[in-house]
């Protein structure tokens, strides 16, 4: 015979937020939870490695809890230096446990996805015949069944619109970068710089929080592997001898290198880097040596969007900021129906 009131106080104490993580993403769930349970201190089920990597290749999403009408917040971080599986291999499994959450009565599930792969690829390359392959990635997030995605500096600022009616939370990296760089404030002697045109928006809001002028790298790409610097816009004087250089993306550094080379020639001596998502490929941290030694870089301040290389985290010229704690007030607010345009996003 079932306890009536047994059953009674156990449906009264359901817990209807939940944060759930595939593998890719469980290093930044363990932060999250941890910050949201000692400051928070919010009742929560969390879900960790729900995902499984057959030996041939394929994946099952298994959940261990019932999500019944709860509020999901699904965690995936898609990049990762120290895995075997790939950009692709952790997408399809962030889908698929998407798809899982919402076939098992989840209320909401809203992807919390630091790093968007493929954001750059936005829009074809002049003269090319090539696809819009973000618009993929939000068609295929689209029909998982996601309700909301939250992400940190949005590459693309099509995405708003590739996810259609699914709404975006873009968190600006403009006060993490305002914060760590805050000692340079209104010092006359600093610039701060956008490597491309496309970082210009950034840079300006940035330059503003700061108080220091801008200036704007014009570059070119004689082929698909090589940057070339056609110009430095903006005034640099003589007084001029340090640069903060911010870029959402950094991959080998090859921008970041030819700017580099450039400001040298100009007279800076000291520049520091913040980059939203370091990703650090190929020969990266050749390339940072080389410009450590060649060009001033003092260092480079990078957010942990991604799993970083071990040798990157053991360099002396990487500094690694933790998000976790933005993420989980994000969660906090989300889960609540707050706004949280006014504290974390930037115009």
């Amino acid at each position: 015979m079932i306890n009536v009131q047994s059953f009674i106080n156990k449906e009264s104490s359901h817990i209807d937020l939940v944060i759930a993580s595939t593998h890719a993403g469980d290093y930044l769930a363990d932060k999250v939870v941890d910050f949201y349970k000692s400051k928070i201190k919010y009742p929560l089920l969390v879900l960790k490695g729900i995902d499984r990597f057959f030996s041939d290749g394929e994946i099952r999403v298994r959940l261990e809890n019932s999500v019944n009408g709860a509020r999901v917040f699904l965690i995936g971080c898609f990049f990762n230096m120290n895995k075997d599986y790939s950009i692709n291999d952790n997408l399809i499994s962030f889908l698929i446990a998407v798809r899982a959450l919402k076939e098992h009565g989840a209320r909401d599930v809203i992807g919390v996805i630091p790093y968007m792969p493929y954001a750059r690829q936005d829009k074809p390359t002049e003269f090319t015949r090539e696809p819009t392959t973000i618009k993929l990635i939000c068609d295929l997030l689209i029909e998982s069944g996601i309700d909301r995605i939250v992400t940190l500096e949005a590459h693309s600022p099509q995405l708003h619109g590739f996810l259609g009616k699914i709404p975006l939370t873009n968190i600006s990296s403009i006060p993490i970068f305002s914060e760590v760089f805050n000692r340079f404030s209104n010092s006359t002697n600093v610039i701060s710089v956008s490597p491309d045109i496309g970082s210009a928006k950034l840079i300006k809001h940035f330059s503003k929080e700061l108080g220091t002028s801008i200036v704007i790298a014009s570059k070119h790409r004689p082929n698909i592997e090589e940057v070339e610097i056609t110009e430095l816009v903006g005034h640099i004087t003589n007084e001029h001898d340090t640069a903060i250089i911010l870029d959402d993306i950094i991959s080998t550094g090859g921008t970041i290198e030819a700017v580099c080379r450039e400001l040298s020639k100009k007279g800076i001596s000291n520049i520091y880097i913040g980059s939203s998502h370091l990703l650090g490929v190929r020969d990266f941290m050749q390339k940072l040596e080389y410009m450590h030694k060649n060009y001033g870089v003092k260092k480079v301040y990078a957010t942990n969007s991604i799993v970083h290389s071990t040798e990157a985290l053991e360099s002396d010229l990487i500094e690694i900021i933790d998000i976790s704690e933005i993420i989980a007030l994000v969660i906090n607010r989300l889960y609540h129906n707050k706004s949280v345009s006014e504290v974390f996003l930037h115009d």
